[in-house]
């Protein structure tokens, strides 16, 4: 299984407290986003910042030039990822690749043996029913992921991360720029989003914000799921009609 989704699922999972007494030992608690950069240029100095910035995966896009053994030596144990539309596609992914981004038009041979982590790109404009659709193929879909726009945030896109986490129980991540500020990551996670992926390479600094940023995130930032279960309430009565209890009074 893909060490970058069961991250992330852990991260979409609702908090649960403790019952009962609690001992001092702190139970490590989950990450509100998780951040992951995205290699698109062919520096060898975007690796060395990408892979001492504290990243929780990697995303290599389909134009980088490196090697896979250049990319892993600098992400050390940090998931690595593929981002592959339909030329992309080759008989096999090396044993090393965590997980795949791809688009609706992936074929799905391809997919069915494919034994790695599986997010799938769609666009804010997906209809509702396609959306729904998604529920039902967790075998080829373990997450979504909200593209377009180049990463930029409006509250056109903020409404579709939260039309998104609504419908689908798979947890969705979206692309973002490296100027988002750290309000916008709380307008992420009150959206109901469980990872963001950085479009653009930037400096170590830049990375250093994100991550610090995120790890500042109030921990009940997070919006509870509107999917939940809606319980009637018992002990309401029903309204009684007063004007047939005084006819049959009469």
């Amino acid at each position: 299984m893909s060490k970058f989704i069961d991250a992330l699922k852990r991260t979409a999972a609702p908090s649960i407290s403790s019952i009962g007494f609690q001992t001092k030992t702190s139970v490590k608690k989950n990450p509100q986003l998780l951040v992951v950069a995205s290699i698109v240029s062919d520096s060898k100095k975007a690796l060395k910042v990408i892979g001492a910035a504290g990243m929780d995966a990697l995303l290599i896009r389909s134009q980088s030039q490196f090697s896979l053994n250049e990319i892993h030596k600098a992400a050390g144990d940090v998931p690595v990822g593929l981002h592959l539309n339909g030329a992309d596609i080759e008989s096999e992914l090396p044993n090393s690749i965590d997980f795949i981004v791809y688009t609706m038009k992936m074929p799905l041979s391809f997919l069915n043996k494919t034994a790695v982590g599986k997010i799938m790109e769609i666009e804010p404009s997906l209809d509702l029913g396609s959306i729904r659709a998604i529920n039902g193929l967790g075998s080829i879909i373990d997450a979504v992921m909200i593209g377009g726009d180049n990463g930029s945030l409006t509250i056109e896109r903020l409404l579709s991360c939260q039309r998104l986490s609504d419908l689908i129980v798979q947890p969705v991540v979206v692309s973002v720029d490296s100027t988002v500020k750290s309000s916008e990551l709380v307008n992420l996670c009150e959206a109901g989003v469980d990872g963001i992926i950085i479009t653009d390479v930037c400096t170590a600094s830049a990375y250093g914000e994100i991550r610090k940023a995120v790890n500042e995130l109030p921990a009940n930032s997070k919006r509870k799921s509107s999917n939940a279960a809606i319980v009637p309430k018992l002990n309401e009565k029903p309204a009684s009609d007063d004007g047939d209890d005084q006819e049959e009074d009469e």
